[in-house]
């Protein structure tokens, strides 16, 4: 699939039809994460993917705050993004900060994800509401750990129709000099 294409298509999944997800699909997802850049490559990040019926199961409920996120049950595995120390340069990171630049690579990590999940035939819903210690609890996480985003795996039912993206228009958004 060409990435416009993939753009176009990739959408928050609503409707997991429930099978589960291989791993050899997702260790090529993570490969694609692996590569992300980041600044001054600190790859400030670790990502747990989450497979195991029994543990999918207690993140999905991690997932329903305030009653959200219902269509995470169906979902066929997670993948918790975690944000780690990012050792910059010494000389960047005395002006801005070792964490300066850290979630907008884990930001740049997660796209790479879902649009790599999207490329393997997944679909994907990044889970920003989520109960932070039930998930530390579920996966055995220090709990001082800097959970950061939770996306949601699997494959789409049929009837989860692509959606018409309702955008700013291009004008609004960016201005050419």
């Amino acid at each position: 699939m060409e990435f416009n294409e993939l753009v176009l298509k990739r959408q928050s999944c609503r409707n997991f039809d429930g099978r589960p997800v291989e791993k050899e699909v997702l260790q090529k997802v993570i490969e694609v994460a692996r590569l992300t850049p980041s600044a001054c490559n600190s790859q400030p990040w670790f990502f747990t993917v989450v497979t195991e019926p029994d543990k999918v199961k207690e993140i999905a409920s991690a997932t329903r705050v305030f009653g959200a996120n219902r269509h995470c049950e169906k979902a066929g595995a997670f993948i918790v993004l975690e944000e780690r120390l990012a050792t910059l340069k010494e000389g960047v990171s005395k002006v801005v900060g070792s964490q300066h630049f850290a979630q907008i690579d884990m930001g740049i990590a997660a796209a790479h994800i879902i649009l790599s999940a999207m490329n393997e035939g997944l679909s994907t819903c990044m889970i920003g509401l989520f109960d932070k210690d039930a998930v530390k609890k579920t996966l055995n996480l220090d709990k001082k750990a800097e959970l950061k985003l939770v996306i949601a795996v699997g494959y789409a039912s049929e009837d989860d129709a692509i959606r018409q993206k309702v955008r700013k228009s291009p004008d609004a958004i960016a201005k050419f000099i």
